[in-house]
């Protein structure tokens, strides 16, 4: 489990690449536990080894009878996204979201519905989310990002911008705040 929790950790925080290696880790430490290769295979594509990803997803695959439901829909949503069906995806992200709420799958979620273009359902998704509870910065920080994107594509920049100003407050020490907050003012004209 520690080395699981390693690999979470790792992710969240930005180095995606060394947290494959942690849930390989928590594996190869425990055989029957398969969704350790399921999000091996998820931050091996995130950080954009489709290769390996690949692998690990024919691998997580072949084992699919050690997983548990919600383990499946994490499998079932990579294989998707992988195969650029990002309306498969956005349906099994629903699915994970709903006994989910308050986690982390509001966030799969919308960013899962910007990809298919639908920027309402994203902002929808992510009122479930409190971006100010003791989250790592990372998850927090897609939280402002993909609220950012979701309003901006609509234009609504007014809403944009408030949720770039939300943001800087909880990171006034990230540039990439700052960037969501400089868009927003020129998407309004006030640069």
């Amino acid at each position: 489990y520690r080395a699981l929790r390693r690999g979470y950790d790792l992710f969240d925080r930005g180095e995606v690449r060394a947290s494959v290696q942690h849930h390989l880790r928590a594996y190869r430490l425990d055989t029957t536990f398969v969704q350790a290769a399921v999000s091996a295979a998820w931050a091996a594509w995130v950080s954009g080894d489709g290769q390996l990803a690949d692998s690990l997803l024919r691998f997580a695959d072949a084992r699919r009878g050690l997983l548990n439901e919600l383990g499946e829909l994490d499998l079932d949503r990579l294989v998707a996204n992988s195969a650029g069906d990002y309306d498969a995806s956005l349906r099994l992200a629903r699915q994970k979201a709903r006994p989910f709420p308050d986690g982390y799958a509001p966030i799969a979620h919308a960013s899962v519905a910007l990809s298919a273009n639908r920027p309402r359902e994203a902002i929808d998704a992510l009122r479930a989310f409190d971006p100010c509870r003791d989250w790592t910065g990372e998850i927090a920080d897609s939280y402002w990002r993909l609220s950012f994107r979701a309003r901006h594509s609509i234009g609504d920049h007014e809403g944009a911008l408030q949720v770039a100003r939300r943001g800087r407050e909880q990171y006034p020490d990230r540039a990439d705040m700052l960037s969501l907050e400089v868009r927003a003012l020129a998407a309004l004209g006030r640069t």
